[in-house]
Formats: C-alpha cells, sequence, structure tokens
C-alpha cells in the first residue's frame, strides 16, 4: 500500500521535474522497498517473500533500462536527408544496446512471470491434493494410487519443512 501511495506521490508531485526525474525518484522507492521487503520478510510464506523480492528486481531493472530509453536522443535529419548530430552531450545508445536493454528488460519480467506461474501451478496441485484427491489423481498422476501415496508424503514432508523454515526465520528475526 505504501508503495503505491509513494508512487503516485511521485506521479503528482515529482512530474514538474520531468519525467527522468521521476524514474529516478521511483527507481529509488523500489530500491528502498526491495532492501526493506529484504530485511523484514513481511509475508508469512518464504515463496511470497521471494515472489516479492524477484518483482521488485525485476521493477528496478525495468525502470533503470527505462531511463537510458527516455534519455537516449535521436539523430536529427536535415532537409538534405543527411545526418546531423547534435554536439548536446546527450545520451546516445546504438542498436545493439538498445537491444541488450530491451533483453535485459525482457528476461528479468520473464523470469518474475514463471518463477510465478511455477509457484502458482505448486499451489494449485497441493490445493487440489488437499481437495479432491481423485481429481488429482486422475488429473496429475494418470490414475496411479502408489503415486498418489508418495505424493501425499512428499507434500506431508514439504509442509513439515515449510514449518521448519518459518520457525527458523522466526529465530532468526528475534
Amino acid at each position: 500500500m505504501y508503495r503505491k501511495i509513494f508512487i503516485i506521490f511521485i506521479a503528482v508531485f515529482v512530474s514538474a521535474f520531468g519525467a527522468i526525474t521521476q524514474a529516478l525518484f521511483v527507481f529509488l522507492l523500489v530500491i528502498g522497498f526491495l532492501i526493506i521487503n529484504m530485511k523484514l520478510k513481511p509475508f508469512s510464506q518464504v515463496a511470497l517473500n521471494d515472489l516479492e523480492s524477484m518483482s521488485l528486481v525485476a521493477s528496478m531493472i525495468t525502470v533503470y533500462c527505462g531511463i537510458f530509453f527516455m534519455e537516449d536522443k535521436p539523430e536529427v535529419y536535415n532537409s538534405s536527408s543527411s545526418i546531423v548530430r547534435v554536439h548536446d552531450n546527450g545520451l546516445r545508445l546504438n542498436q545493439e544496446m538498445k537491444i541488450v536493454m530491451f533483453l535485459l528488460i525482457l528476461v528479468a519480467n520473464l523470469t518474475f512471470f514463471f518463477y510465478w506461474f511455477y509457484k502458482m501451478f505448486v499451489e494449485v496441485r497441493i490445493v487440489l491434493l488437499k481437495k479432491s484427491e481423485r481429481f488429482y489423481l486422475y488429473f496429475f498422476l494418470c490414475g496411479s494410487k502408489d503415486k498418489l501415496v508418495t505424493a501425499k508424503a512428499i507434500m506431508e514432508e514439504n509442509e513439515i519443512n515449510e514449518i521448519l523454515r518459518e520457525d527458523f526465520y522466526a529465530l532468526l528475526k528475534a
């Protein structure tokens, strides 16, 4: 909630100073919230804290690379169609760097998306195993009851490990 409030604050009150300034403020804000998230681990499950950290890193990379795209000064053409370079010491990205920056943004966001998708898939499987064994048995295990017994044992072991991990992190915080 606070992050959204701060971003709205930046959008409204820092807009007079330009888009680059806004982006720099947002970049610093995201770094600050990443540090807070890594220190406090506000969510009750490790996976949620990891997802939040990954989303903040993806946001940070996106904003950082976006600053370069916003600051990139295009080459100016004159009437005879020859390229006239403006010597204002502005930033100019060549085509290779634009591609690298774009790929960096793409990889960061796709990594977050696939990690989120994987975690969601795992959670859906766990919920289905708990709520509807028969559906889980035929949908995920092709009717193999031996695999169902194994899956239940693995799920119970993972739940115990998660409880122990949470207890360990709680001890580290204290």
